[in-house]
């Protein structure tokens, strides 16, 4: 996971500090946004879509990514032998491990509320808890890097970034009540926009996604 929060730092800031170079940077720079914004707008219309199926295609995407990254790293990293001593070793593993083991709750959570049977309210909440567990492993190993391991720091603050958007998302969004906690069998967009309205007029700051 970490290897795909830096590609998406490389693909939002890279072309930004080409930008004095190149007067078409600016464009590019705002690319992955406005490629984000279509996502949502096109598939606004499914019940998991909009901004949520932005979030689950990251979900869905990066656990095979962060599978294959961390075969090599389990393998060969983690062997006491390439280490200066056993406590720079388990404080590696601490650092590590529980986003790993997070990651992958958060991915078998969000892959089984994708089965209609399985969406309610107590299956949805899991998922939630899964991502704090995975912001809580993510904010313990910076602490962790930032004192042992430095060159690991940048990273770990993207994707506490990242899952924190995450988490305030699947917490706050009308959409993931609407279609997890409160799935009735059947999805239909315009009952959905019409549960939006109802909800703006009495609470104006409501989330319509």
């Amino acid at each position: 996971m970490r290897f795909v929060i830096a590609l998406a730092a490389m693909l939002t800031t890279g072309p930004a500090i080409a930008q004095e170079a190149d007067p078409t940077a600016a464009g590019r720079a705002v690319l992955p946004f406005a490629m984000a914004g279509m996502i949502a707008y096109v598939t606004r219309r499914m019940a998991i879509g909009g901004w949520l199926f932005y979030m689950y295609l990251g979900i869905i995407l990066g656990a095979p990514i962060t599978a294959v990254m961390a075969y090599p790293v389990i393998r060969d990293y983690f062997q006491p032998s390439l280490w200066y001593d056993t406590t720079t070793y388990l404080l590696g593993a601490a650092s590590y491990l529980p986003l790993l083991a997070a990651h992958f709750a958060v991915f078998v959570l969000a892959v089984r509320l994708m089965f209609r049977s399985q969406r309610n309210r107590a299956n949805a909440m899991a998922l939630r808890y899964a991502l704090l567990a995975l912001l809580a492993a993510n904010i313990a190993g910076t602490f962790i890097d930032a004192y042992y391991f430095e060159n690991e720091v940048l990273l770990n603050i993207f994707s506490m970034v990242v899952n924190t958007i995450m988490c305030l998302y699947f917490f706050g969004s009308k959409r993931v009540k609407y279609v997890f906690d409160n799935w009735t069998g059947a999805w239909n967009y315009e009952d959905f926009q019409t549960s939006l309205s109802s909800d703006s007029s009495s609470n104006p700051s409501a989330s319509d996604r």
